[in-house]
């Protein structure tokens, strides 16, 4: 029993050094990182992918939003190895008035939520040795603590790993998508890099799945927008005279 107590005791005093040390480092999401990449790039035809004028008026502003958020929020509990259409409907409902969304807004959560649960990404991902939803992950990358929500990863046979982001921006035509991915890519390489930091094992693709128009693109280049991520990362961190290393 004496030996088992200073186990457990070891153990404890092991995990309070590593949420001291942890939570005194630097923080970035994914997100973020996403953000900056965005504000130093140059900035694209259309700068806001999400909803805007140009758009019916239940996928513009807030509503927009507010679709995204509930169309992810099912895909999160809904069964994807056998899509059930009375519990699609019946979460979609709930989630759209948990949003105070009605009408064209509502019946588009479960339109796309459908759309997503038969697609080839997701059967891919269900068809897999193993698969995750909203997993949250984090690592210590050069001295800063990355972190963010994967929507789904899933194993590949022969034990690579797949990251799947999914995307709700309403988008129209390939200039559309290509502008997309432009702007989401770093966000998904940060997932990437969190997981191979991590977890120690590769990243074969990171992919952005977007709703509408119902099309998969995996992450071109990914090893190199991986380094881009952890560069951007470098750079936000301060520098040793407290200002921020350019």
């Amino acid at each position: 029993p004496e030996i088992e107590l200073q186990r457990r005791q070891d153990w404890l005093d092991a995990r309070s050094a590593a949420v001291q040390q942890l939570a005194s480092l630097p923080h970035e999401s994914a997100t973020s990182i996403n953000r900056r990449q965005i504000s130093t790039d140059d900035p694209p035809e259309r700068p806001n992918l999400e909803p805007d004028d140009a758009l019916p008026p239940w996928r513009r502003g807030r509503a927009g939003t507010s679709i995204g958020r509930a169309v992810h929020a099912v895909l999160q509990v809904v069964n994807l190895e056998q899509p059930n259409d009375a519990e699609i409907q019946d979460a979609s409902r709930a989630q759209a008035s948990g949003e105070a969304l009605t009408g064209r807004a509502a019946a588009a959560v479960e339109r796309l939520v459908r759309r997503a649960v038969r697609s080839d990404i997701v059967r891919e991902a269900v068809e897999a040795p193993r698969y995750w939803r909203e997993i949250y992950a984090s690592a210590d990358i050069d001295g800063a603590l990355l972190d963010g929500f994967i929507d789904l990863l899933f194993e590949t046979p022969d034990g690579g790993l797949v990251v799947v982001d999914y995307k709700t921006d309403a988008l129209e035509g390939d200039a559309a998508v290509d502008d997309a991915v432009a702007r989401y890519r770093d966000q998904a390489a940060a997932y990437a890099l969190i997981l191979e930091q991590s977890l120690k094992r590769r990243v074969d693709r990171a992919v952005l799945y977007f709703l509408e128009p119902d099309e998969a693109v995996a992450v071109p280049n990914l090893s190199e927008r991986i380094e881009v991520v952890r560069q951007r990362l470098s750079e936000a961190q301060p520098g040793p005279a407290g200002g921020v290393s350019r």
